[in-house]
C-alpha cells in the first residue's frame, strides 16, 4: 500500500533522500535552502515545521543527529530540541535530520525512484606519480554501465571537457548509492578533466529529459543539484 504524506512531510523526506540536512536551513519557509539547492520552499510556518518534524520522528521515518568532524561519522541525538536547532547559526557540528531505513523505504514506495538512471558525481584532486601534476578527477557512479558511458560522454560535450581516452571503468559489486540504500551492483568511471575549469562539484543528474535538454541544463546550472531521478517524464 502506498503511504500518504502531507506536502510538508514529503518535502522533508525528499530533501534528505541523498544527504542529511541541517535544521538551520529549514526555518523562514525554507527560503535559504531553496536558494542554495535550487529547490522549491516547503512553505511551512515555524510551528507547522516543528510539528511535522516531530511527527516524522515519532513515526520512525527520520532521525536527528550530527556528523563528527571531519564529517564522516553520524552521531544520533534523540533529545534534540527542534526549536533551538532551527536557530543554530554557524555552530559546528550542525544539528541535522536524515531518513531512517524505514523512512527511505516509505519514500521509495511513494516516489518510485528509477535507480537504474541514478548518476552520482564527485570531483577531487589526484596526484600523478613521479610528477608535480595534480589534475582534477571526476568519479561518476551508476548502476547501469551503458547509461554511465552515455553520461560521461554527455558531460564532456555539454558540461566540462574530459580526456575520454583515459577514462577508467570498473565494477563495484554492491553499491551504497545513498546512506540508507544499497544497490546490488554499481559501475564507476574515473575521468580526468582537461582545461582550466577547476570548480569543485558534486551533483546528480536526472534522467527525465531529452539528451539535448540535459546538455543545455547541465551547461546552464553547474552548481544545481539535478537529482530528480524519481520524477516520471511529463
Amino acid at each position: 500500500m502506498e503511504p500518504r504524506f502531507t506536502r510538508g512531510e514529503y518535502w522533508l523526506l525528499e530533501t534528505a533522500v541523498e544527504l542529511a540536512q541541517g535544521f538551520r536551513f529549514l526555518d523562514d519557509g525554507g527560503q535559504e535552502f531553496s536558494q542554495q539547492y535550487n529547490k522549491v520552499s516547503h512553505r511551512m510556518q515555524r510551528s507547522e515545521l516543528i510539528e511535522t518534524l516531530k511527527r516524522l520522528k515519532t513515526a520512525g521515518l527520520i532521525s536527528f543527529g550530527h556528523f563528527d568532524d571531519p564529517g564522516e561519522n553520524w552521531t544520533e541525538k534523540p533529545d534534540v530540541q527542534i526549536d533551538e536547532a532551527l536557530d543554530e547559526d554557524h555552530e559546528v557540528p550542525w544539528t541535522c535530520y536524515r531518513l531512517t531505513k524505514e523512512g527511505g523505504r516509505q519514500w521509495e514506495l511513494f516516489a518510485s525512484p528509477r535507480w537504474n538512471y541514478y548518476l552520482h558525481q564527485d570531483d577531487c584532486w589526484d596526484t600523478v606519480e613521479g610528477t608535480d601534476e595534480t589534475p582534477q578527477i571526476g568519479i561518476y557512479t551508476s548502476v547501469e554501465p551503458k547509461w554511465l558511458k552515455t553520461m560521461v560522454n554527455l558531460m564532456s560535450n555539454g558540461f566540462r571537457p574530459i580526456d575520454l581516452e583515459s577514462v577508467e571503468y570498473s565494477e563495484l559489486g554492491p553499491w551504497d548509492a545513498t546512506y540508507w540504500k544499497v544497490l546490488p551492483s554499481g559501475y564507476r568511471a574515473k575521468v580526468r578533466y582537461v582545461g582550466d575549469n577547476h570548480q569543485f562539484i558534486s551533483h546528480h543528474v536526472r534522467p527525465d529529459a531529452s539528451t539535448e535538454e540535459l546538455r543545455q541544463e547541465i551547461a546552464r546550472h553547474e552548481f544545481c543539484r539535478l537529482n530528480r531521478f524519481w520524477h516520471k517524464p511529463g
